[in-house]
């Protein structure tokens, strides 16, 4: 429980994935500690076959202000409608390598989720790689248990350079 906690963070960060069904919409708000390499994730909104002006209603009432939200930019019309309805909001920046690079990124860091974040804690326990004909693991995420994740991923974008999350699709 990091209830007790909350109120100190101040370095807080915003992801989300979109969704309707069969895949949920994922909001999660985070806050990241570089100094001593923990993120901790606090809140999150995971619903189904909403409509984006519900979807408005309910991440404004999660939304602090400060950093704007970084979301899957593979929805640009809901972007843009998000947007225009007052929610600070970008898209993510995606390319080749960008999930498994996000997740080699994010384990740098002790992620501490609150008690009350369910359906991120389930996310976190499901999730796994793949496995090749022999059993073996190989470093390829498999797409399912993942929107909260992704929602992290794109939310630690904005911890940018020394120390953080960086993006670089070159390497």
């Amino acid at each position: 429980d990091i209830s007790d906690k909350i109120d100190q963070f101040d370095n807080i960060f915003y992801g989300l994935d979109w969704g309707f069904y069969p895949d949920p919409f994922a909001f999660v708000k985070l806050h990241v500690d570089k100094k001593r390499d923990k993120i901790y994730i606090f809140d999150e909104l995971y619903l189904y076959q909403r409509t984006n002006d519900t979807l408005i209603k309910k991440t404004k009432e999660k939304y602090q202000g400060g950093r704007q939200i970084v979301a899957d930019s593979a929805e640009t019309k809901s972007i843009k409608y998000f947007k225009n309805n007052g929610v600070r909001i970008k898209g993510a920046e995606k390319g080749p390598g960008s999930v498994e690079h996000g997740i080699k990124k994010l384990k740098d860091y002790e992620i501490i989720i609150h008690k009350d974040c369910v359906n991120t804690k389930n996310e976190f326990s499901l999730y796994k790689y793949k496995e090749n004909k022999d059993g073996e693991v190989i470093p390829t995420p498999v797409d399912k248990n993942n929107h909260i994740i992704d929602a992290v991923r794109y939310a630690a974008e904005e911890l940018g350079g020394s120390g953080g999350v960086s993006f670089d699709w070159d390497k």
